[in-house]
């Protein structure tokens, strides 16, 4: 699983995957010229998505145990995607995903930027850590 966080044009996720009990580091925030994408779930299925995503052919591959945040690079606009490939676009202030989601609302919620509310995440998820990555807009729009 993992910890996925947006705030104010930031999007972080944390690099810890597992499989049973043993936690490995992979990159799961990607960047193309126009977007970032950070996913949280099935590893394989989030995978596929950044691929599909490049190309936008054929059925959206999110399935339900994955989703994924999409950052406009220009705006900082955040939108959520699930199964059925719609694209909400996220009107909160910030929004986290993942296992880790609830530590990361909280810290948020008390002034956090997005890689200090993965920071806190990965302190208390078992399912989170093993370092952060994340992209940042070029501009805010409010």
């Amino acid at each position: 699983m993992t910890t996925v966080a947006w705030r104010d044009g930031v999007l972080a996720a944390d690099k810890k995957a597992s499989e049973d009990e043993t936690g490995f580091t992979v990159t799961k925030l990607f960047r193309a010229k126009s977007y970032a994408v950070a996913f949280y779930g099935d590893l394989s299925n989030g995978l596929l998505f950044v691929e599909w995503l490049k190309k936008r052919r054929g059925e959206c591959p999110l399935n339900k145990n994955t989703g994924a945040l999409v950052m406009e690079l220009d705006t900082g606009r955040c939108y959520q995607w699930e199964k059925g490939g719609v694209p909400l676009l996220v009107e909160d202030r910030f929004l986290s995903c993942g296992t880790g989601a609830a530590f990361a609302i909280g810290a948020m919620a008390m002034g956090a930027t997005a890689i200090e509310a993965v920071e806190v995440a990965s302190e208390w998820d078992n399912n989170s850590g093993l370092g952060i990555n994340y992209a940042k807009a070029r501009r805010i729009r409010k």
